[in-house]
């Protein structure tokens, strides 16, 4: 083993023992860095700085820019200072990625791993989880989590209407912490360092950068999506992924793909042997291995992780073409690609169709261009199927007049389309992400959570419903009879009471949530309790006459079908929780 190898065997782990200054910590940190041939940019260089001088950081520079080797540095400064740190991110198989890949760095016994799946020494200096595995701790113990430092990530999941939760709590709730927040996206900063500053006494900055290391061209196609793939794979821009917005689309067209030769008779050896003993023993394994035997991948969060890892393998060694997928690319996978092909640019969002944000837009053609191995990455993006038809048969008719009358035109998809056209195209390509808006919300394991803190939980709740990012209006009044704007016994409207809320109007949001409102048993005072419009007059929860009875006997009702929807338990804990809040209410 020669000394240069010797010195690539020792890990970050060896090389920074406990208590080393930082001006020397970042002298070791570029040298293993250059040792493995990565040279730091200058906006990599400042916020490993600043993060040696115990500043919070929000690191916003373009997808493919290093900020993972800034996060690399963070846990190695932390290590240093004698501090355990974690690592967070949105899905399960950028948590295993990053997890092999700090364990190379630092060494396997000084990194872990903790998802919803499985849990791989979690008391380790360093641990890799989901968002949601450190908003649960969080939530537990406060300000008494052990992690010194938290990288989170693809932060503007902050923004996420089902999942943005879990993003804010650690900034709420650990205020001994130092963060780097991560994202290619993340809009407008400004709010998130003045309350990260705060709050914690730390001062934040953001490190900013919009030049790519490997520049994008753009390009919007008018030509049948068959004819755009043939066209990449023949000019050698390969690998292309072909962003589909679900599963089944992605499938379908993996199996349409197979018609096309992509693969040479040596590339196909390469696979045979690359696959040989691999297990494909379920039927979505048996068509993926057929799929790859062509030269194409399909990539989705519905595959089983083997099989996930499997095609990432292929495609880094230049074995797969064409990769067939849904928009998870845009999470921060490491697939190397050098095209991204949009199929459409209009998404299902859960409650309409809708055309893709300049954040969801800008996250996904990122990930086009390989840094070290492309000079450029490129990103086509498919017009309307039906318009390129009705165009090509406007273009017959147009040779040979004859024909006009024969000319019937496609009508777009009734359902699950939203139209876009080449000016739509552009605006994603010049505009600028959206701000991230707060979207905090309260659910019966936040309270359980909270509640469970040693000491009063009940203060700690309701500090977090009142010092959170909502939006929080000066004229707003608690959820009463005389007040509610929706209805005498519509939903408690959250975001217009803050600045008043109590204990028990935060159970006035989990009865609801629960669907256990009905004028016997719902705590809130929009109309239920209409024999005790004050809240000192209500009926004791905990009484015999109490709703514990009512709950059992409505939830028997055939005319109450929400409350049969869930076990008697889950609305029993609500009631619980309000008898609680209403013997030490606020």
């Amino acid at each position: 083993m020669t000394s240069t190898d010797a010195a690539r065997s020792t890990t970050l782990a060896d090389r920074i023992p406990a208590g080393t200054d930082p001006d020397l910590l970042l002298e070791l940190f570029v040298d293993w860095a250059a040792e493995r041939n990565l040279d730091l940019y200058e906006a990599q260089e400042e916020a490993i700085l600043e993060l040696l001088a115990g500043n919070h950081v929000i690191l916003a520079t373009p997808t493919g820019s290093g900020k993972s080797l800034v996060a690399t540095a963070a846990h190695a400064a932390a290590m240093a200072r004698g501090e355990r740190s974690i690592y967070t991110a949105p899905i399960k198989a950028l948590v295993s990625e990053k997890f092999f890949a700090l364990a190379r760095d630092f060494g396997p016994e000084h990194v872990g791993m903790v998802t919803g799946d499985a849990s791989v020494n979690p008391e380790a200096p360093i641990v890799c989880a989901t968002a949601e595995i450190l908003a649960h701790q969080a939530l537990r113990e406060g300000a008494d989590c052990p992690f010194g430092l938290v990288v989170a990530d693809e932060f503007h999941f902050y923004g996420d209407p089902q999942r943005g939760w879990a993003w804010q709590v650690p900034l709420l709730e650990l205020s001994d912490a130092q963060f780097l927040l991560m994202s290619a996206t993340l809009g407008p900063t400004a709010r998130f360092t003045k309350d990260l500053t705060e709050r914690t006494g730390r001062p934040a900055v953001t490190v900013a950068d919009t030049v790519r290391p490997v520049p994008l061209a753009f390009e919007y196609r008018e030509t049948p999506l068959h004819e755009s793939i043939i066209n990449l794979v023949d000019t050698d821009r390969a690998p292309v992924y072909i962003v589909h917005f679900t599963q089944k689309a992605a499938a379908e067209k993996a199996q349409d793909l197979c018609s096309l030769d992509v693969l040479n008779k040596d590339e196909k050896a390469a696979v045979r042997e690359e696959v040989g003993g691999f297990r494909f023993d379920t039927p979505i394994g048996k068509d993926l291995k057929r799929f790859i035997g062509h030269g194409v991948g399909l990539h989705h969060a519905g595959m089983l992780p083997r099989y996930r890892l499997l095609v990432e393998k292929l495609a880094q060694v230049g074995l797969l073409k064409l990769i067939c997928g849904t928009d998870t690319l845009g999470v921060g996978v490491n697939v190397p690609i050098r095209t991204v092909l949009f199929t459409q640019l209009c998404k299902y969002d859960g409650v309409s169709t809708r055309l893709l944000g300049n954040r969801e837009f800008a996250q996904i053609a990122g990930r086009a261009g390989r840094r070290g191995f492309d000079d450029e990455g490129h990103v086509w993006v498919q017009a309307p199927a039906h318009w390129i038809e009705n165009r090509r048969a406007e273009a017959k008719v147009a040779a040979d007049p004859g024909k006009k009358k024969k000319l019937v035109k496609k009508k777009p998809p009734e359902r699950g389309y939203a139209h876009w056209n080449e000016e739509s195209f552009q605006k994603l390509v010049d505009g600028a992400p959206e701000p991230l808006a707060s979207s905090f919300d309260v659910t019966h394991q936040m309270v359980l959570n909270v509640l469970s803190r040693p000491g009063d939980g009940r203060l700690d709740l309701k500090r977090l419903l009142l010092h959170n990012h909502e939006p929080r209006t000066d004229s707003a009044s608690t959820c009463d009879g005389r007040s509610a704007s929706t209805g005498r016994c519509g939903r408690p409207a959250w975001s217009s009471s803050w600045t008043s809320l109590t204990t028990r109007d935060v159970t006035c949001q989990l009865a609801w949530t629960s669907r256990t409102a009905s004028p016997s048993i719902n705590p809130c005072r929009c109309s239920p309790w209409r024999s005790s419009p004050n809240w000192s007059t209500a009926p004791n929860p905990s009484s015999s006459q109490g709703p514990k009875r009512l709950l059992a006997k409505a939830c028997r009702r055939p005319d109450m079908p929400n409350l049969k929807r869930r076990p008697v338990s889950t609305h029993w804990t609500c009631c619980r929780l309000w008898s609680r809040c209403w013997r030490t209410r606020a």
